[in-house]
C-alpha cells in the first residue's frame, strides 16, 4: 500500500503537488512507526502485569463449598481443620497471610468461596497436588463435592474459560494454563497456552488430526476417557434445576477439576 502510494506520487507530473503529498507520505510513515512503537510499549506493559498478577496469585488457593462447622469460629481455624481431616495435612493459621471469604453467605447451607494466601509456596503447591483426594469426598452439611483450585489472573482466567467452552481438556500449573493434545499412542501432554489463538490452534489440530472425534457436539473432547478410571470423569450430578445458585456454580467448576485431577494424579 506505501509502495503504491510512493509510486503514485512520483508519477504525479505536478512538480508542486508532487512535492506536498510526498511530505504527507514521510508524516504518515512516521506516524505509524510511533504507532508501532507505542504498541510494543504496551504489549511489553501487559506483559509486566501478567507476570505481576502471576506472580501474587501463586501463593493462593481458593476452596468451594468447604464445610464450616462452626460459623463463629475463626475461618483460618476451619481452613487448618479441613486440611487435616481431608487432605491429612497438618498447618497453622500462623502459615497463611490472608483466609477470607469471596463474598457474602447467601444461605446456611452452601458457603461462599474462600481464599488462602500461603506463607510458603510449597506447601500451597503440595496441597494442590492432593486436590485429587477430594473426588469422591463431599461437604456433609449439604452432599456437594469440594474443590480447591489456584486463583487465576483475569488473564489465565479467561484464557482458562475459553479453553473450557472449545471443549478441550484445561488445567492450570502455577497461575498457567495448560491444554492437554493427545499423542499417536493415546496418551496425553499438557501444553502451556498464553492466548485465545493458541487454544484455537490445538483445537484445529486435534480436528484436522481426528475430525471423527468432533463430529459431534454431544461428544466433546472433555468427556473423553484420559487414563485410569474413565467413571471418575462423568461424576453422577443432580439436574441444575434442583440447586441453588451457589450448588449450581460448585456444579458448573466440577468439570474443570475432575479431567485435571486424575492427569496430575496419574
Amino acid at each position: 500500500m506505501k509502495m503504491d502510494l510512493l509510486k503514485a506520487i512520483q508519477s504525479l507530473e505536478n512538480d508542486k503537488l508532487s512535492s506536498i503529498l510526498r511530505k504527507f507520505n514521510e508524516i504518515i510513515q512516521e506516524r505509524d512507526s510511533e504507532i508501532t512503537l507505542l504498541r510494543n510499549k504496551v504489549a511489553d506493559l501487559e506483559a509486566r502485569v501478567i507476570d505481576q498478577e502471576i506472580y501474587s496469585s501463586k501463593d493462593c488457593l481458593i476452596i468451594e463449598n468447604l464445610p464450616i462447622e462452626d460459623r463463629n469460629a475463626p475461618l483460618s481455624h476451619q481452613v487448618c481443620h479441613f486440611f487435616h481431616k481431608f487432605l491429612n495435612h497438618e498447618t497453622r493459621p500462623n502459615n497463611f497471610k490472608a483466609c477470607h471469604y469471596l463474598g457474602k453467605w447467601q444461605s446456611n447451607t452452601f458457603p461462599p468461596a474462600v481464599i488462602v494466601k500461603f506463607l510458603f509456596f510449597d506447601e500451597k503447591n503440595e496441597l494442590l497436588g492432593r486436590k485429587s483426594w477430594l473426588s469422591r469426598k463431599t461437604n456433609q452439611c449439604n452432599g456437594y463435592p469440594i474443590y480447591i483450585k489456584e486463583r487465576l489472573p483475569r488473564h489465565q482466567k479467561e484464557i482458562f474459560d475459553f479453553a473450557k467452552a472449545e471443549n478441550m481438556i484445561t488445567t492450570t500449573v502455577n497461575c498457567k494454563v495448560k491444554v492437554f493434545e493427545q499423542s499417536d499412542d493415546g496418551s496425553y501432554r499438557g501444553v502451556e497456552v498464553n492466548s485465545k489463538k493458541a487454544v484455537l490452534d490445538m483445537r484445529n489440530k486435534a480436528i484436522k488430526k481426528k475430525p471423527r472425534n468432533y463430529a459431534s457436539a454431544s461428544t466433546p473432547c472433555s468427556t473423553k476417557p484420559i487414563s485410569g478410571n474413565h467413571n471418575t470423569l462423568k461424576r453422577s450430578r443432580t439436574s441444575p434445576g434442583d440447586l441453588s445458585t451457589k450448588e449450581t456454580k460448585n456444579q458448573r467448576h466440577e468439570d474443570e477439576n475432575v479431567a485435571g485431577n486424575n492427569l496430575l494424579a496419574g
